[in-house]
């Protein structure tokens, strides 16, 4: 009988704490759609991807979406290299995008945004998509008519008007 008890026990404790996860995880998603939906958000970015699969740290990148204007600079490196290769300029674009679509992905915990357009910057025309996960961690990926692609994660937060 006490072991069934324990047993019991046991499965309530686990059942009850998986519900709160999933909640936890449901509202954290609905707070960041709400800060996509509203076009005011930056990303900080911390870590470029090229081509070459090795991770860089970076600060100082990001993009800002701030209703009918995108901003942003990113480092670029190319497969093989660790400095920017368009000079210390990197990615910059500010300018009003092109083609935004987004779209929720997966289902439960699972859901993500999928937020992408197209901008042009000073040399280039870039295609920016973002996988926006529930607690706001940002996947970027962009390709260009000039350079190879290369991916970014960063942060998403909510711009506020100083910024």
């Amino acid at each position: 009988m006490k072991l069934f008890l324990i047993t019991l026990s046991l499965f309530i404790y686990l059942t009850g704490n998986g519900q709160t996860d999933k909640i936890r995880i449901e509202t954290e998603f609905r707070h960041t759609q709400e800060i996509v939906e509203s076009e005011k958000f930056r990303i900080d970015v911390h870590i470029a991807t090229p081509l070459n699969g090795m991770n860089i740290t970076v600060d100082s990148a990001y993009i800002i979406i701030d209703r009918g204007q995108a901003s942003g600079y990113l480092p670029y490196y190319s497969s093989g290299y660790s400095f920017p290769r368009l000079g210390t300029k990197g990615i910059n674009f500010d300018n009003m995008p092109f083609n935004k679509t987004l779209k929720i992905k997966g289902r439960n915990t699972k859901k993500s945004l999928k937020y992408s357009f197209g901008i042009v910057g000073k040399n280039d025309i870039y295609r920016i998509q973002i996988d926006i996960q529930y607690d706001g961690t940002c996947y970027i990926y962009i390709t260009s008519n000039n350079h190879s692609p290369i991916s970014y994660v960063g942060e998403l937060s909510k711009l506020n008007n100083s910024d």
